[in-house]
């Protein structure tokens, strides 16, 4: 038996104890150390499920996402029928923009567990980034079924049904995601330029032009806002609108 170096406790031999050990790194922030304890719990013990798992969601949670595939990779092969595994797999590749390889792990989570969220809000956002919204609203529908204050699937709903123009669908679905998030301090400005662009697909040219103006005022140097007005601007105007406003607040920028 081994002691922990974190407590006056007497620990399982081998990867077990590496595994206990990580654990209780994690816990106090060190997770450097954690994941380093993980690479040897697994080299000992390479059937190890549960380390596979943490290791792979540490690393994915600083931003190590290739490093995540790998572990997770292992974990679908040591633990093929968990559908949490191909999940986490999923998360890993989108974070790379391996929209279409991710797709296919949300699938096969879908197949052993049809009412995952994870896998059904995954699979509707790997769609959407492949330009196939139309297949999206279908599990993004069931994700909001199953968490309806899930701020993540009603984005991806709303960007979903302004891809396929289910204009009022879009805005029903960034009216409730903006109902969940305005407690954030700040905002998400990628959640405004969507509401946006919502409100600009459907020419409410007032509602548009103080969302843009809630992003500019988030993000002074940022010139995207600008952009999208001048986008909204000009579409407004080819419709025979009146922009007086739109082009007050351009000069103002």
């Amino acid at each position: 038996m081994q002691t922990s170096r974190f407590a006056d406790i007497e620990l399982p031999p081998g990867g077990l104890g590496l595994f206990v050990e990580a654990a209780l790194a994690s816990r106090r922030g060190e997770e450097e150390l954690a994941v380093d304890l993980l690479r040897r719990a697994v080299a000992a013990d390479d059937n190890l499920i549960v380390a596979y798992r943490m290791m792979g969601e540490l690393l994915l949670a600083r931003g190590d996402a290739t490093e995540a595939v790998e572990a997770f990779t292992v974990l679908v092969e040591r633990d093929p029928d968990t559908a949490r595994a191909y999940v986490l797999l999923g998360d890993s590749l989108s974070v790379l923009g391996r929209y279409s390889a991710a797709l296919n792990r949300y699938l096969t989570a879908l197949q052993l567990e049809p009412d995952n969220l994870g896998a059904n809000l995954g699979a509707g956002t790997s769609l959407v980034a492949l330009d196939r919204a139309d297949e999206a609203t279908t599990y993004l529908s069931t994700a909001v079924n199953l968490d309806p204050r899930s701020a993540a699937a009603w984005r991806q709903t709303a960007m979903a049904m302004l891809a396929v123009g289910q204009l009022e669908q879009a805005s029903q679905a960034i009216d409730r995601l903006l109902e969940l998030t305005e407690n954030d301090n700040p905002r998400r400005p990628e959640d405004l330029l969507l509401a946006a662009d919502v409100a600009g697909a459907r020419f409410d040219a007032r509602v548009a032009e103080d969302l843009l103006a809630q992003v500019r005022r988030l993000r002074p140097n940022d010139a995207e806002p600008v952009r999208r007005l001048v986008l909204l601007h000009l579409r407004l105007v080819s419709r025979g609108f009146d922009c007086d406003r739109g082009r007050d607040f351009l000069q103002r920028c």
